[in-house]
């Protein structure tokens, strides 16, 4: 199976409760749309499906439950498990601006001038909105980004590349 057509939508946290529940962190939009979707490992085998439980203090913690799995014990074998999909099993994306955010990794960069700047190596998110995570092919060097104006200006999937509105070394 081709790598680039898994994405990963979540990872388990840690066991909820006594009765085999877990923790998840759901990395897409609507945090149940994770349930609705055959879940791989990291090797592209099929795990399982989960069965929502309920939300967790925060809108993106979900609490779930696997077939199978009835205990603590269980569910702790899982634990910081990371989940990946299969790209076709998510909903076709109509708009040249919108896209999932595994396309945009090794999307050419480019300044402000329309020149090549680099590629995006990926997406993280560590709690106060996406960086993009970029390598510049000039001196060598990964920089994050925010994944939003004026950083950003422009992403477009037809065209696979991404636009900065300011260069980040003038931030550094």
């Amino acid at each position: 199976m081709n790598t680039k057509s898994f994405c990963i939508v979540g990872k388990i946290l840690k066991p909820k409760g006594l009765k085999g529940h877990l923790k998840v962190h759901s990395y897409t939009q609507d945090p149940f749309f994770i349930c609705t979707l055959d879940l791989y490992d990291e090797h592209h085998r099929f795990l399982f499906n989960l069965h929502k439980v309920g939300y967790v203090q925060q809108p993106d913690k979900i609490e779930v439950r696997i077939d199978g799995i009835q205990t603590i014990e269980e569910a702790k074998v899982l634990q910081s498990c990371l989940l990946y999909a299969s790209i076709q099993d998510f909903p076709i994306l109509q708009e040249s601006d919108e896209f999932y955010c595994s396309e945009l990794v090794d999307m050419q960069v480019l300044g402000p001038d329309g020149q090549s700047w680099g590629r995006v190596l990926g997406i993280q998110n560590f709690g106060a909105g996406e960086l993009l995570d970029l390598h510049c092919q000039k001196n060598g060097k990964s920089y994050f980004v925010p994944f939003k104006e004026p950083f950003v200006i422009e992403a477009c999937r037809d065209k696979r590349t991404v636009i900065l509105g300011r260069w980040p070394e003038e931030d550094f």
